[in-house]
């Protein structure tokens, strides 16, 4: 096999030039733009026949030509062929042509939560844009993200206008990747300066709800109120016209966590108060967006009222609702003893496609990816071998980069739909740490799933363990005292310490220098010192957690989103 030491990319935009370089610079080798007696000659090439992100990568006399029909397929075809690249210090031999790829389902977004000073919220742009061509690479082809009102006193607030300029740019820089931009916006959500005589009503034990809504807060609007549906639609209109300099082309409409109300004329909200709200925000965006996709959300539909579902399915199957996609919620409980909303029969409702929302960043951990990264292949599995056939896609959602494992897992479902995952997890290891230890690495990150799930206590004054989220108002205050970070499944924590130190000793300086490679060994290192520490963050981890704090950009984050080092311990209890 030749090795080359210039890579030739003619014909490719400034974006896809950019990642590439970033690329084999990750991988510990610059291009050499001297050697030309060594060049690889990548072309690209505009193929119309092929559909929506699909690519063809055929050999030439020179080197391989890829032809795709948008920006999104070649910045997929791209990636596919940097991950099949063998890197050393000493040039690159590139991957066999791989021919015809054609993604299986159409909608291949992801969604950044860019909020609570988590990476997307304070990292450098620059940072975030690298993770973004990143996942353009991946094959996402869009970028959800949300404006949240909650934080601010009106759309002029000098914060919002700051959030918003933020959020433009994370838009743009998608659009120079072939991903299309979507907008996500809480049905009546309201902004802290929300009058008394327009808010929701959020109580339970009546009309039917069981239990609060989660993530309720006290400045939604109540729809049915006089005045109340119209103020909902001024603040959404001053939101769409500030963005209205992007070619966004979805606007997903959310009901629950955090918006809702709970009374007699909204209730159930999912199929009352909320959708009689769709169409009015429907026809506001349209004005906006031409050619804008609608996407309605039942996440922790039936989970605080019983019939929700059926109710919202019956009046949307009148078809007088503008939808283009319902998200339903795989990976929730009420979504297991609902197991129509993805059966075959789901395009009963309205025949409209519908879309996955899995979650990926916070099941098992808090605070998220607070010891590292959280890889869960066999959830995924299981998860799409129960809902993926039925899905046209989906929209992780994301708190942050220690995810990026899932992420990458997802994106190889989205693409080829039957999957088995275990391919993705070798593939991953092959191209992001070492061809010559990729079964090690997979071993010990199927391991780290298993070791993942961890729940945090505390000694009350009797010396009891207790858990420690019952110092924590709302769900996410730092709790007071020292905590323990006790992991349910502990026997394979050892032996993953162990094999992930002997593969960093094996691994190449500038591969185990990468953040990726970094949180997953950190967590490793991490989950040892609690299990020899009794659970405790002492100064064994300490410096660990600092580093994840440094690659997450997380110095401002709130607790959920930052390493633990708030519940440090001198020395184990």
């Amino acid at each position: 096999m030749k090795e080359y030491s210039n890579l030739n990319m003619a014909g490719a935009e400034e974006a896809l030039l950019k990642a590439a370089q970033r690329w084999f610079i990750q991988h510990g080798y610059e291009l050499d733009k001297e050697k030309n007696n060594h060049l690889f000659a990548l072309e690209f090439k505009n193929r119309k026949d092929l559909p929506e992100g699909g690519f063809d990568i055929s050999g030439t006399d020179t080197g391989a030509m890829i032809s795709a029909s948008s920006l999104s397929g070649q910045f997929a075809a791209l990636g596919q062929f940097l991950r099949g690249c063998m890197i050393s210090e000493n040039g690159f031999i590139p991957p066999k042509p791989s021919g015809v790829s054609l993604p299986e389902k159409p909608v291949r977004m992801t969604y950044f939560a860019v909020h609570f000073h988590n990476f997307y919220h304070d990292a450098p742009l620059v940072k975030v844009a690298e993770y973004i061509y990143d996942l353009a690479m991946y094959g996402y082809n869009a970028l959800l993200l949300r404006f949240d009102y909650s934080h601010y006193q009106s759309i002029d607030d000098q914060e919002a206008l700051k959030m918003i300029s933020r959020l433009k740019k994370l838009f743009n820089i998608a659009e120079h990747c072939g991903m299309e931009p979507g907008l996500m916006i809480i049905a009546n959500e309201g902004y802290k300066s929300t009058p008394d005589h327009l808010k929701a009503d959020g109580r339970y034990n009546q009309n039917g709800y069981f239990t609060r809504l989660r993530g309720w807060r006290d400045i939604l609007v109540c729809p049915s109120v006089p005045c109340g549906t119209e103020y909902i639609l001024n603040l959404h209109e001053q939101q769409f016209k500030i963005f209205s300099g992007i070619k966004l082309k979805y606007i997903a409409i959310w009901a629950y966590n955090y918006g809702g109300c709970t009374c007699s004329n909204c209730a159930p909200w999912g199929a009352k108060g909320y959708l009689n709200l769709i169409n009015p925000i429907a026809d506001q965006a349209l004005k906006y967006f031409k050619d804008v996709k609608i996407i309605l959300s039942t996440y922790h539909f039936d989970a605080f009222i019983h019939g929700e579902w059926e109710q919202f399915k019956n009046k949307m199957n009148k078809k007088d609702i503008q939808a283009d996609y319902i998200i339903v919620e795989p990976g929730v409980p009420e979504m297991d003893e609902n197991p129509e909303k993805v059966s075959a029969k789901r395009r009963e409702i309205a025949g409209l496609p519908v879309l996955g929302f899995p979650e990926i960043c916070m099941r098992g951990m808090r605070p998220w990816g607070g010891f590292g990264a959280n890889p869960m292949p066999t959830y995924l599995q299981q998860l799409w071998s129960k809902h993926g056939e039925q899905m046209d896609g989906g929209l992780p959602y994301s708190e942050g980069i220690f995810d990026d494992i899932n992420k990458f897992i997802l994106s190889r479902l989205y693409w080829y739909g039957a999957y088995d995952v275990r391919k993705a997890v070798l593939e991953y290891a092959y191209s992001f740490f070492s061809p010559d230890l990729v079964e090690d690495i997979c071993e010990a990150i199927y391991d780290m799933e298993e070791t993942l799930f961890r729940k945090r206590f505390k000694l009350d004054a009797d010396e009891n363990l207790i858990p420690a989220s019952k110092d924590i108002k709302g769900g996410f205050n730092v709790p007071t005292g020292p905590v323990k970070f006790i992991i349910e499944n502990p026997d394979k924590i050892e032996k993953i310490y162990r094999n992930m130190l002997r593969i960093d000793s094996e691994l190449s300086p500038s591969t185990a220098k990468t953040w990726r490679w970094r949180i997953l060994l950190l967590r490793a290192m991490n989950d040892y010192g609690l299990l020899k520490n009794n659970w405790y963050v002492t100064d064994e981890i300490l410096e660990n957690l600092y580093e994840l704090r440094r690659i997450y950009e997380a110095e401002n984050a709130e607790y959920k989103l930052d390493p633990p080092i708030r519940n440090f311990v001198k020395q184990p209890l």
